[in-house]
């Protein structure tokens, strides 16, 4: 499956007030922080469109990911550590995937 495939399987398993946030493979419409609950099913989303659970990456291959969801993707990146769907090494040489925001 490609990139592309798998990014749309997860938006089309989205609820539907994630859906909205897109067009097409793109997110458009980001939520505020201070919708935590919409921001967390973004967030989950996203992660499970773009990375394979318990994997590392480096951050070349997150932003390269990153990138096809949302145009800003370094904002992104940094949801993702600051709310728990990445995990950033302390050296900053890698980020991890943690298992249990997948399952």
């Amino acid at each position: 499956m490609s990139d592309q495939e798998r990014i749309a399987a997860a938006i089309a398993a989205a609820p539907v007030e994630v859906q909205r946030l897109f067009s097409g493979t793109k997110v458009v419409n980001m939520p505020k922080v201070s919708r935590t609950e919409l921001c967390a099913k973004l967030y989950a989303t996203v992660v499970q469109a773009c990375f394979d659970p318990g994997s590392s990456y480096t951050e070349s291959e997150i932003n390269l990911q990153l990138r096809q969801i949302f145009d800003d993707h370094v904002a992104l990146r940094r949801y993702l550590v600051t709310a728990g769907y990445l995990e950033r090494a302390s050296d900053g040489s890698s980020y991890l995937v943690p298992a249990e925001q997948l399952s």
